[in-house]
C-alpha cells in the first residue's frame, strides 16, 4: 500500500520456499520438486526435497546489515519510537521461515529483534558454540510479545509505490523494481518493546523458533524437532538462554519525540520588560557631578532585541530629557581643546570619543545642525554604553582577533617596506634633480638628457623624432658634439669659449636657423683623384703580360716615374648623391616630372625641455614602477603611501557579547517562560552603537601592535550568524560575503547629508520607516535535541475546504514548497544562548507579519483585509529515513483521533510491549482512505506506526496579541 514514495509490503520470499504449499511438522520443511527429461511432460522424475531453515543457521553475514534505528551507542533515541534493524535482501527475514502464508498476508519470520535493559539480562561464556549468547533473566510479558505474534513485526520496505490491485501486489512491477534497482527496497524488523526515558538498552536478533535457538547454541536438532515451535512462550518465567546473531547498545533521551517537543511551544506576546532595563546615571564619574534625567534619574538600557510593545526610556530626544550631554561634551573635548591651544602640551587621557577616526571627527557637538550618528552615541549614555560593551569584548578577545589579523595581511608588509625605500629613494633622487637638472637651461637639457628622447613622447610623437624634423641637426646633441663643447674640454679652453653659455647661444642659433652646420665636402671638376689615377696607371698591361710566353733570358722594366698629386675622393655620400642627380635629373627632364620642394624645418619648441623635465620627475616614476609590481584597486592612487590595511573578521559578534554577559546582549531574558515561541525586534541603534565600540577599540589595538591601519577600517561588520540563501548561488564568494554583512563599513556612514544611529542597517528594505526584520524567539528542548529543524515564514491565505472556512490557512501545506518562492520567507540571520533559547531573524516587519487588522468588524475573516493576511512561522521536522512508533500524548478529541496521531496512552495498559491480540482500535472514527486496520498484517502495521515529518504553524497575530501599534 502506498504512502507517499513508500510501498509496505507484510512479506517477500524468493525461490523454491514459495512452492511450499502446506505447514511442516518437521525440522525442515520439505518440497516435491519435478523435472521434465528430453521434454518428456507425460512421465516428470519427482524429488522430495528438504530445505534449509532455522535449525541450519549457526550465523549470519553482518555486511547485509544496512540500518539499526537507533545506531549503535546514539545517547538520545527517542523512547516514543520503536527500534529497527533494516538488511538489504528484501525477502531476508522469511528466507529460512518453514511455514506458509496464514490469513490477511500473515507469515512468520525466522529471526526477531529483542530489545533489553542492562539488567534483564547476563552475557554467557559460549565456548565452543557456534554464537555468542545471552541469558534472558527478565519474564517474557515484559519483554517480548506472544510469539505468535511475531508476523507483525518484520515487513518489505520499497521506496517506490507499487500497484496492488485487488490488495496484492502487481509481481511483475515489484520484480522489474528490484532486478533494475536493487537499493530501492529493504527487509525491516521492529521491536514492539515501549522504552523509557533516560535508560540504556541493548539490541538483539535472536531466531523466532525452537530449532534455531538451539543450533545457535551448538545443541542437536533432530529431524523429528517441530519446525515452527516458538524459541519462547507467553507467560514464561525464569531464564532461558539465546543465541545471538547480531547486537548494539543504546540509550534514550529524557523524553519526547520531535512532534511532542513541538507541540510544547506555545505563543506567547513577548514581556515589555525583556530586552530594557533601568540604569542609573546620576553619578556617572569623570567629574561630570550630578546628572538628571526626566523623570526619575534613570534610562532604559536596551539589548540587542526588544519587545514590539517595549517603550524606550525616556522617549523622545535625549537632550530635552537630561543634562548629561552637556556635561560630557568638555570631558570628552578637554584633551583636543588643550592640545589646540598649546600644540607641544602633553595630551590627557579622557574617555573615548568613538568613531572619531571613521567620521573624521575630533570633537562632541550638541548643536542641533551638528547632529549625527557620532554625536548621538557619545552624547547618550544608552549608546555609549554597548559601545563600551564592544571595548570590553576585544580587551577580552585581542589575542586571537590579532591572530586573524596578522593572518590576512599577506604581502602588505613587505609591499610597505619596499614603499618606505622607494620613497628613500624618490627624496635622494629630486635633491639630485633639484640641484643639477633644474638648474640648467633648455638647450642644456635636451641635450643632457638625449639618451632619452626616443622614450618620452612630446604630443603625438617622440621628443628624438620631433628635433629631427627640426633646423637643429641632431648631431647637436650627440655625445661626441658635447664633448667638443664641453667647458671642460682643451678645446673650448683653447678657442676661449669654455663657458656653458656658448653652447646655448650655439643651440639657438642653430634653432632660429641664423647658422648652420657646414656643408659636405666636394671634390673640385678638375682635380685628380687616387682611384681614378691608380686605373690609369694599371691599365691592361698586366694582363698583356701574362699572356705572352715567357723567354728565359727576359726582363722587363718598367722605367720609374713619380705618381701625380692626388686628392681624397670626397664624401660618399656626395659623390654618389652627386652621380644620383645627374641621373635623376635626367629622368625629369625625360618625364617632365617637377621635383617637390624640400619639407620646411621648423625650430624646436621650448616645451620639449620642460616635458623631459617633467618625464624626469622622480616622484612620478618611481609611484609607477612601484605600483606595477603591487597589487592595487581599481584606481591607482596619486600619491605613493604605505598600504593602510584591516582585516576582514567574520565572527558572529553577538557571541563574545553573550560570553561576557547574556543580560548584555538581552536584558531580563529570564522573563520568557520555558516552551515559549514568540516575536521581537532588533534594536538597531544598539547593534551600531556596539559595533563602533568594537571597531573603535580594535583600531586602537591595531595601532599598538603595529599593524599598518588609519584607524578608519571596519574589520567587524556582522553581529548576526549570517544565513545563505540558494538565490546567492550565482554570486562571486565576494559578493556573498558582503551580502551576509550586518552593517557597511563605518567609514562610508555619512555625516553630510547626516545620517542617524540605526540608520545604517545593511538589510535595510526600501521603507526605512518600518522596521526591516523580526525576530522569532523559540525557547525549549526542540532546538537543542533537533538542531537541524526547518524553520521559515509561510504567506496566510483563507481556507477553502469546510473544516478551514473563515480559518487562516498556509498557503502550502506539503511542505514542498519552492524555498524561494514569493510565498515563502528563509531566515536571514541567527543567535543562540545556550542551553534552550534561539532567536530566528527574518526579513518581515511586524505589520506585515500580523496583517491588516479592522478592529471594528467582528467577524474574523473581515477583520483581515484580503490584500495582507500575514505570515505563519513553519517549524517542520526535516525528512529522514523511516522511523516508528507511537505519540507520546493522545490527542485531546476522540473524534480526531486517526491513525498519524495514535499515542501510546491510547495503548491502555500496553505500556510496555504491544500485543496484537489485546482489543484495540479497529479502524478510526472518522474515514478510512486506505482501508488500513489494526491487527491485519504488518504491512498495515508499518503504515500505522510510520512517524511522519511533523510541521507546525504559528500565525505571527498568537504572538502579537498586545500590539495595537509597534513603539519601536
Amino acid at each position: 500500500m502506498p504512502l507517499a514514495r513508500y510501498t509496505f509490503l507484510p512479506w517477500l520470499r524468493r525461490g523454491i520456499a514459495n512452492q511450499l504449499t502446506q505447514a511442516t511438522t518437521t525440522a525442515r520443511a520439505q518440497v516435491n520438486v519435478s523435472l521434465e527429461i528430453n521434454s518428456d511432460a507425460a512421465n516428470p522424475i519427482s524429488k522430495t526435497v528438504s530445505l534449509i531453515g532455522p535449525g541450519d543457521v549457526i550465523g549470519i553475514n553482518q555486511k547485509m546489515i544496512v540500518r539499526t534505528d537507533p545506531r549503535n551507542l546514539i545517547t538520545d533515541f527517542e523512547p516514543n519510537y520503536l527500534a529497527s534493524i533494516e538488511f538489504y535482501d528484501e525477502d531476508f527475514p522469511w528466507r529460512y521461515t518453514p511455514d506458509i502464508e496464514r490469513t490477511n498476508h500473515r507469515l512468520t519470520p525466522w529471526i526477531f529483534l529483542m530489545v533489553l535493559k542492562e539488567t534483564e539480562f547476563e552475557n554467557i561464556n559460549t565456548g565452543n558454540r557456534p554464537l555468542s549468547a545471552i541469558k534472558l533473566k527478565a519474564n517474557r510479558n515484559d519483554v517480548l510479545p506472544p510469539p505468535d505474534d511475531a508476523w507483525a513485526w518484520a515487513h518489505t520496505h520499497l521506496n517506490e509505490p507499487i500497484d496492488h490491485p485487488g490488495n496484492q501486489p502487481n509481481l511483475g512491477q515489484l520484480n522489474t523494481l528490484l532486478a533494475n534497482q536493487p537499493d530501492r527496497g529493504v527487509a525491516r524488523l521492529l521491536c514492539p518493546r515501549h522504552l523509557e526515558s533516560n535508560t540504556a538498552y541493548h539490541a538483539f536478533l535472536i531466531p523466532t523458533f525452537e530449532i534455531g535457538r538451539k543450533a545457535g547454541l551448538g545443541e542437536p536438532v533432530a529431524d523429528s524437532d517441530p519446525a515452527l515451535a516458538f524459541s519462547w512462550a507467553k507467560d514464561e518465567t525464569g531464564e532461558k538462554e539465546f543465541p545471538v546473531y547480531y547486537r548494539w547498545f543504546f540509550k534514550t533521551a529524557a523524553g519526547g519525540d520531535f512532534e511532542t517537543l513541538v507541540r510544547l511551544l506555545q505563543p506567547r506576546d513577548m514581556d515589555k520588560r525583556v530586552g530594557i532595563r533601568d540604569m542609573d546615571v546620576q553619578a556617572p564619574g569623570f567629574g561630570m557631578g550630578t546628572v538628571q534625567v526626566s523623570p526619575d534619574n534613570t534610562v532604559g538600557l536596551e539589548g540587542a532585541l526588544l519587545a514590539p510593545t517595549t517603550k524606550r526610556k525616556p522617549e523622545g530626544k535625549f537632550n530635552d530629557a537630561s543634562d548629561f550631554p552637556e556635561k560630557i561634551q568638555p570631558i570628552l573635548n578637554r584633551s583636543e581643546t588643550l592640545i589646540e591651544a598649546n600644540p607641544t602640551a602633553d595630551p590627557v587621557v579622557t574617555p573615548p570619543l568613538y568613531g572619531k577616526w571613521h567620521a573624521l571627527t575630533s570633537k562632541l557637538q550638541l548643536e542641533d545642525s551638528q547632529q549625527n550618528w557620532v554625536h548621538e552615541l557619545n552624547q547618550d549614555p544608552r549608546y555609549r554604553a554597548p559601545a563600551g560593551m564592544g571595548t570590553l569584548v576585544v580587551q577580552k578577545n585581542q589575542e586571537e582577533y590579532m591572530r586573524k589579523a596578522w593572518q590576512q595581511i599577506g604581502d602588505v608588509l613587505s609591499a610597505n617596506q619596499k614603499i618606505r625605500f622607494t620613497q628613500v629613494a624618490m627624496l635622494a633622487s629630486a635633491t639630485l634633480q633639484k640641484k643639477h637638472l633644474s638648474t640648467l637651461d633648455d638647450s642644456q637639457t635636451l641635450a643632457i638628457t638625449s639618451n632619452l628622447h626616443k622614450k618620452v613622447i612630446g604630443g603625438t610623437n617622440t621628443v628624438h623624432y620631433l628635433i629631427q624634423q627640426s633646423t637643429v641637426p641632431s648631431a647637436t646633441l650627440s655625445g661626441a658634439f658635447r664633448k667638443v663643447v664641453s667647458p671642460q674640454r682643451m678645446t673650448a679652453k683653447r678657442f676661449s669659449i669654455a663657458t656653458p653659455q656658448n653652447f646655448t647661444r650655439l643651440f639657438q642659433s642653430l634653432n632660429v636657423g641664423k647658422i648652420t652646420a657646414a656643408p659636405a665636402k666636394t671634390v673640385p671638376s678638375a682635380t685628380r683623384t687616387l682611384p681614378a689615377e691608380v686605373i690609369q696607371r694599371l691599365d691592361f698591361k698586366a694582363d698583356a703580360l701574362r699572356r705572352i710566353p715567357a723567354r728565359a733570358q727576359f726582363e722587363m722594366l718598367v722605367p720609374g716615374k713619380l705618381p701625380a698629386r692626388t686628392t681624397g675622393d670626397g664624401t660618399v655620400e656626395i659623390k654618389v648623391g652627386a652621380d644620383f642627380r645627374k641621373a635623376v635629373a635626367g629622368l625629369h627632364k625625360l618625364m617632365e616630372v617637377q621635383v617637390a620642394p624640400p619639407p620646411t624645418r621648423n625650430s624646436v619648441a621650448q616645451s620639449l625641455a620642460a616635458q623631459m623635465k617633467q618625464a624626469l620627475d622622480p616622484f612620478e616614476n618611481f609611484r609607477k614602477r612601484v605600483l606595477a609590481g603591487i597589487t592595487k584597486g581599481e584606481t591607482a592612487p596619486e600619491k605613493l603611501d604605505q598600504v593602510m590595511a584591516y582585516p576582514d573578521i567574520a565572527d558572529a559578534m553577538y557571541e563574545p557579547l553573550v560570553a561576557a554577559n547574556k543580560e548584555f546582549f538581552v536584558p531580563n531574558l529570564n522573563l520568557i517562560p520555558p516552551n515559549t515561541i514568540s516575536l521581537m525586534i532588533p534594536n538597531q541603534p544598539f547593534i551600531e552603537s556596539y559595533m563602533v565600540g568594537i571597531n573603535h577599540e580594535f583600531m586602537r589595538e591595531l595601532l599598538w601592535r603595529e599593524y599598518p591601519t588609519d584607524q578608519r577600517g571596519t574589520p567587524f561588520r556582522q553581529f548576526w550568524k549570517p544565513f545563505g540563501t540558494t538565490s546567492m548561488a550565482s554570486m562571486t564568494p565576494k559578493a556573498q560575503a558582503e551580502k551576509l554583512k550586518d552593517i557597511p563599513p563605518i567609514h562610508q556612514w555619512l555625516t553630510a547629508p547626516k545620517t542617524h544611529l540605526g540608520d545604517h542597517n545593511q538589510r535595510q528594505t526600501a521603507n526605512p520607516a518600518e522596521n526591516p526584520s523580526l525576530v522569532l524567539v523559540i525557547k525549549g528542548d526542540l532546538l537543542k535535541r533537533y538542531s537541524n529543524t526547518v524553520i521559515y515564514a509561510q504567506e496566510a491565505q483563507w481556507g477553502t475546504d469546510a473544516d478551514n472556512a473563515n480559518r487562516l490557512v498556509l498557503v502550502d501545506t506539503s511542505g514542498q514548497a519552492n524555498p524561494d518562492g514569493v510565498h515563502i520567507k528563509n531566515p536571514i540571520y541567527k543567535a543562540q544562548i545556550d542551553p534552550d533559547l534561539h532567536f530566528i531573524g527574518f526579513d518581515l516587519s511586524i505589520t506585515t507579519a500580523k496583517g491588516q487588522v479592522n478592529e471594528e468588524t467582528a467577524a474574523e475573516k473581515n477583520r483581515l483585509g484580503n490584500a495582507n493576511l500575514g505570515w505563519f512561522f513553519v517549524i517542520q521536522e526535516v525528512p529522514g529515513e523511516p522511523r516508528f512508533g507511537l505519540d507520546e500524548n493522545q490527542a485531546t478529541n476522540a473524534s480526531e483521533v486517526k491513525w498519524d496521531n495514535l499515542s501510546w496512552e491510547t495503548l491502555g495498559n500496553q505500556r510496555e510491549v504491544i500485543d496484537m491480540s489485546k482489543p484495540f482500535v479497529q479502524s478510526l472514527p472518522g474515514s478510512n482512505p486506505d482501508s488500513v486496520n489494526w491487527n491485519t498484517n504488518s504491512a498495515d502495521l508499518a503504515y500505522i506506526l510510520f512517524q511522519k515529518p511533523v510541521m507546525v504553524a504559528v500565525h505571527a497575530r498568537e504572538m502579537l496579541r498586545n500590539l495595537s501599534n509597534p513603539q519601536v
